[in-house]
């Protein structure tokens, strides 16, 4: 561990804190695992929000780690920054996330002597405009393959995201999914949460980022015919006031509560708290969400989309997005059956063991050890 420790690393992320999600989550492990290493480190990152917000101080610490803001020329999409990383004498580069933005290119062609390392987080947001559509194809067969091919490691959080990337030429292929820390083994207060949101009978819960890609309309659609209370949290966004006006238009706005942002204590009190976890997203690369409600012990039903299929614990689990019928179904009989809502509870909690910190902890470590 003693020729780990000699290198300096830069950590680029397409969002850091205080910004929060699975576009913090995933580079912030990765932070924490090389600070509990003592390694010489740094996290590189653009100085605004997800809505352009600009966060004020362009470097501190947070927890023990170094954080460098840059400024953001241009937001292409609300994930998808114009800014230029900055760093000297690293030798290893770390892009979490960002495949296709200039912020990876840009770091690549300057890496000069460094290792690079990428998490691409497959498979991408899909697009619907044909511009956008062609954009990306071109970089998939072009300078993004080069970048692939080219990396001294990539990592993948499923094995359809490692297929993904030994097609393009992957030298070096390591599979790191997000990780679960111990806090989110630890039971939650159910009761303090439903006490403090009026909360009596069954609850439903989701969470995440509001965004169109979370797709909670898909949810809120099928609750007129539901008996019970639905939890979404995450910061509000324009989003979520669309998502608000659909509630209102079925009659169902008391039946909805929106706690907005969640820190970690809160999010486990409400997983902790509900009946079933549903996530509806359009996308995922790999559904951390939905492994934090199977650590909880609770059942949970997600779109069959992205790296989903590869976390939940049961075939049952998964719904095609956009079909509100199946949705419906599946919740309702897991209200219904408790012998089967307790089996995949159970099958949930020990699938999620196998993502806790400690275990991709050791994986990254040894991997950079390898490139050194």
């Amino acid at each position: 561990m003693q020729k780990n420790k000699k290198a300096k690393i830069a950590v680029l992320a397409t969002f850091f804190w205080p910004v929060s999600g699975d576009v913090h989550d995933y580079p912030y492990n990765i932070a924490r695992m090389l600070k509990e290493a003592k390694q010489d480190f740094e996290v590189l990152t653009p100085n605004v929000w997800p809505d352009g917000r600009k966060i004020k101080s362009m470097e501190e610490k947070h927890n023990g780690i170094l954080i460098k803001r840059f400024p953001v020329y241009a937001g292409i999409t609300w994930f998808t920054k114009l800014w230029f990383p900055e760093f000297e004498n690293v030798s290893i580069i770390h892009c979490c996330g960002g495949y296709r933005h200039p912020h990876m290119f840009i770091a690549f062609l300057k890496r000069g002597k460094a290792k690079f390392m990428l998490s691409p987080f497959f498979p991408m947001h899909p697009r619907k405009n044909p511009f956008l559509k062609l954009a990306v194809w071109v970089i998939d067969n072009t300078i993004g393959k080069y970048v692939i091919s080219h990396s001294d490691c990539c990592f993948a959080e499923t094995k359809q995201e490692a297929k993904w990337l030994k097609k393009l030429g992957a030298r070096k292929v390591v599979m790191l999914p997000n990780s679960l820390p111990d806090e989110a083994f630890k039971r939650g207060n159910a009761a303090a949460f439903r006490k403090k949101y009026g909360i009596k009978g069954k609850m439903l819960f989701s969470l995440g980022r509001q965004v169109p890609i979370k797709n909670f309309e898909e949810i809120i659609s099928i609750m007129p015919k539901l008996d019970a209370t639905l939890v979404i949290g995450g910061e509000k966004t324009q989003y979520t006031e669309k998502c608000n006006k659909l509630a209102e238009k079925l009659g169902m706005e008391r039946n909805i509560i929106w706690p907005g942002f969640m820190n970690q204590q809160q999010k486990t009190d409400a997983y902790s708290a509900c009946d079933i976890y549903l996530c509806s997203s359009i996308r995922e690369s790999l559904g951390t969400t939905v492994l934090e409600a199977m650590a909880q012990s609770k059942p949970v039903i997600a779109t069959n989309a992205g790296g989903i299929p590869e976390v939940v614990p049961d075939k049952f689990c998964l719904y095609k997005q956009g079909n509100k019928k199946e949705l419906l179904e599946k919740i309702s009989k897991l209200l219904e059956d408790k012998k089967l809502a307790s089996k995949i509870a159970e099958k949930g909690k020990r699938k999620a063991l196998q993502f806790r910190f400690e275990i991709t902890k050791k994986t990254y470590l040894k991997t950079i050890n390898e490139l050194n």
